[in-house]
């Protein structure tokens, strides 16, 4: 099996592993708290928020139709994968596609799985449930596990692709550092 595959593997596997973990910590949250009720973690910064997004990441596009959503998450998966593959030998690429696949998994689980009824059309959603905020002065859009997820991998892919740019540019003859 050559490093590629078992690296491919391995991130799969814990892509899967973050998905369980981001299904079960939702599932506390909808078990322990009602719909739009808040629990202080530290107050004035911190809280949990049971909410529904039917929207895209942090609320975005809720009211695009189901198949836009669906077509735009393809896309973005796509081109993802299309980024990710020439790390995909590295301890690197191994963490940005677990974190970003686990997420990605995480929240198109509650997609297919919940759906939420609504004056003239049921909505699939996604629970959130982390609320930071400074006070009244600043307020993150509520998140959950799994787009924290894919935030970081996409910020890590960012990461490593300027560092082996800059270590091709730096180098003589051009191999990256």
């Amino acid at each position: 099996m050559s490093e590629r595959n078992k690296i491919v593997g391995l991130a799969l596997l814990l892509a899967l592993l973050i998905a369980g973990v981001d299904q079960c910590v939702k599932g506390l949250v909808v078990r322990s708290l009602a719909l739009n009720e808040s629990l202080p973690i530290i107050p004035r910064l911190l809280e949990l928020t049971h909410t529904h997004n039917t929207g895209s990441a942090f609320g975005l596009f809720r009211q695009a139709p189901p198949g836009i959503l669906l077509g735009l998450s393809v896309l973005v998966l796509g081109c993802f994968l299309f980024l990710i593959k020439p790390y995909l030998t590295s301890r690197a690429g191994l963490a940005v596609t677990a974190l970003v696949l686990g997420g990605a998994f995480g929240n198109m689980i509650d997609r297919l799985t919940r759906v939420e009824m609504l004056p003239g059309a049921a909505r699939h959603y996604v629970v959130d449930y982390i609320y930071f905020h400074i006070g009244d002065a600043f307020r993150w859009p509520v998140f959950n596990l799994a787009d924290a997820c894919v935030v970081v991998g996409v910020g890590l892919l960012i990461i490593v692709s300027l560092r082996q740019e800059r270590g091709k540019v730096a180098t003589p003859g051009g191999d990256p550092v």
